[in-house]
C-alpha cells in the first residue's frame, strides 16, 4: 500500500496517494501494537506516518502534517532508546526532525523550526562520526545545515547562518 502511494505521489496524485498511506498507517499500526519490540515494525509505523504527513504537507495542512511527524518522531526516539547504538535509528530521528523543522518554518514558527533544524543536526553529526561511508546520511547533515541557515537568516542571525551554510 505504502509503495502504490508512493507512485501516486510521483505522479502527483496526492488525492490518490492518501487513502493508500491511511490504510497502510492504519494495517502497519495494528501490526505494531501487536509487537512493539519489533523494530521493523515500528519503523514502519513511522514510514506510515511520514507519508500520511506528507501528503498533508503538501497540500498545506500544516497542523496534520505536525502531529504525524511527531509520531514518527516518537517513534524514532523510542527506537534509540531501546538501541542506543543504532545508527540508523539515529538517522531516523535526524529525518524527523527534520521534517518538523520544515512544517515550523512554513508555519511561521522559525525558533521552533531551527531547534528541530538542529536536533536534526545532532543526530546527523553523530550518524556521519559513526559510518561516513554512506553519502545520503553526509547529504541529510548538509541539507539539515541548510536548513538551519536559512531559517538563522530569516532570524536575522546572519553570522549563524553563514557558520551554518559553511
Amino acid at each position: 500500500l505504502g509503495q502504490l502511494g508512493q507512485v501516486h505521489v510521483e505522479q502527483g496524485d496526492y488525492a490518490g496517494a492518501m487513502p493508500l498511506f491511511r490504510q497502510s498507517l492504519a494495517q502497519v499500526a495494528a501490526l505494531a501494537a501487536r509487537d512493539s519490540s519489533n523494530s521493523e515494525w515500528q519503523l514502519g509505523l513511522g514510514a506510515a506516518h511520514y507519508w500520511v504527513g506528507y501528503i498533508h504537507w503538501r497540500r498545506n495542512d500544516l497542523d496534520s502534517a505536525l502531529a504525524q511527524f511527531e509520531s514518527y518522531l516518537a517513534i524514532t526516539k523510542g527506537l534509540v532508546a531501546r538501541a542506543p547504538d543504532s545508527v540508523r535509528f539515529h538517522n531516523e530521528v535526524g529525518l524527523a526532525s527534520s521534517n518538523i523543522g520544515t512544517v515550523k518554518e512554513s508555519k511561521g514558527d522559525l525558533p521552533g523550526a531551527l531547534a528541530a533544524f538542529r536536533e536534526a543536526i545532532r543526530s546527523g553529526e553523530d550518524v556521519v562520526r559513526r559510518d561516513s561511508t554512506k553519502l545520503d546520511w553526509q547529504l541529510d547533515l548538509a541539507d539539515s545545515y541548510n536548513s538551519a541557515g536559512n531559517v538563522q537568516r530569516k532570524l536575522g542571525d546572519f553570522a549563524g547562518a553563514h557558520a551554518s551554510h559553511r
